[in-house]
């Protein structure tokens, strides 16, 4: 991993599509980790608006729901926070960007859940619940299927650092502090 960035340096370059991906404290990150053997517990993806830097976030009790960046950067204290430049094209970028915009305003899957299936291994049954993965698995299909579908044939069967090895894992990230 190279040198790490201040949030103030890369702001202005964070395109949309481009993925973020964090280990926080606590103790369903560290059973996701666990499970999982990934680098990190949770991912993002970038979407810029109206020239605001945005990421789609997933959280119990608010659902899916849009976050400045510079907030969601500054909300992570206590884990690293990685970045991957997506580089999608202007038209990836859009179809990225709609996948997104579909997801808003869906429910979160629960954590006890979202930890057994990551425990048991289990496929789950599409649901109206959203595990920050899938979000970002079925996204990154729409905007570029030639790389990504080969890779997530079930979006929900993806988990945060699945996510984070398509893009070379935390070895080909840049890290972010706040």
């Amino acid at each position: 991993m190279t040198k790490a960035w201040h949030y103030d340096a890369i702001r202005k370059v964070v395109r949309t599509g481009d993925l973020f991906g964090t280990l926080s404290p606590g103790m369903i990150s560290h059973g996701i980790q666990r499970v999982t053997h990934g680098d990190v517990s949770h991912v993002c993806g970038a979407v810029v608006v109206q020239g605001r830097r945005c990421v789609l976030e997933t959280t119990l009790g608010t659902g899916v729901h849009l976050v400045p960046l510079s907030r969601w950067v500054e909300g992570r204290k206590g884990g690293p926070i990685y970045w991957w430049p997506a580089r999608f094209t202007e038209e990836e970028q859009d179809r990225y960007a709609s996948a997104l915009f579909d997801r808003l305003g869906a429910r979160y899957e629960s954590p006890t859940a979202m930890l057994l299936r990551v425990a048991l291994r289990r496929k789950v049954k599409p649901n109206d619940r959203w595990f920050c993965s899938e979000i970002e698995a079925t996204a990154r299909v729409q905007a570029r299927p030639s790389q990504f579908m080969p890779l997530w044939p079930e979006p929900s069967q993806v988990w945060p650092c699945h996510v984070a090895d398509a893009y070379g894992g935390v070895g080909k990230a840049l890290q972010v502090t706040a």
